[in-house]
């Protein structure tokens, strides 16, 4: 039990591996003295959840908001990886009926497999930028473009977001199109640089380096 416990608290711990490997030693150094003292399930009542353990243990920890110059930097790197799977997929489509020696190039036997191939090419250039990076932000909380920037998206109280945080947040990316520029507009008003779908989902992005201060004991008590 206290295993399943540390493992999903450590789930919700965010930032570089250094970091919550830190704080699932420290979790468990607090349950190992309740353990010794007999008082092992009083503690863990006391600390909540291990979602809610997580948010206690990161109380003591400063979000260090990332600048919008390097957040827009990581968007069009991401961008970017998009268009070039795209733009590959359309430059294969389009070799469809150009001849027999430009199907010789690609290796395929027949015009059907070029077609084939580059409608693949798109539809994963669509899936990446839809799901793919959705579940970079989830599983990872950053996106490639925000791991080349030095960047991480957390929860606003210093957790790692939720499945449905990040599929929030990414609403506008996604469907908004030109009201893209509203909402970052507002990220250049507010003092954590949150666009306000960010608001909404109750998400960050900040500096994945040095951004949070010494781990903090958690404000629950201890055993």
């Amino acid at each position: 039990m206290k295993e399943t416990y540390v493992a999903e608290f450590e789930r919700w711990t965010a930032g570089p591996a250094e970091r919550r490997a830190a704080l699932r030693a420290e979790l468990e150094e607090h349950l190992r003295g309740a353990d010794a003292a007999g008082e092992l399930g009083p503690a863990m009542g006391r600390l909540g959840t291990p979602r809610e353990a997580a948010r206690a243990f990161a109380a003591g920890h400063q979000l260090r908001p990332a600048p919008l110059p390097r957040r827009i930097t990581a968007a069009v790197i991401d961008l970017s990886l998009t268009a070039a799977l795209f733009l590959t997929g359309l430059l294969v489509f389009s070799q469809v009926g150009t001849g027999e020696s430009t199907v010789e190039i690609f290796s395929y036997k027949t015009r059907a497999d070029v077609s084939a191939a580059g409608f693949f090419l798109g539809l994963s250039a669509f899936a990446w930028w839809i799901v793919g990076l959705t579940l970079c932000e989830w599983r990872y909380q950053r996106t490639p473009g925000k791991a080349v920037m030095g960047l991480r998206v957390m929860s606003d109280d210093g957790i790692a977001p939720s499945f449905w945080q990040v599929v929030v947040r990414r609403l506008t990316l996604v469907f908004s199109g030109p009201l893209q520029i509203i909402d970052w507009v507002f990220a250049l008003f507010d003092k954590r640089r949150q666009r306000a779908i960010e608001k909404l989902a109750r998400t960050i992005v900040v500096h994945d380096e040095a951004e949070l201060l010494p781990a903090a004991v958690p404000a629950n008590g201890t055993a």
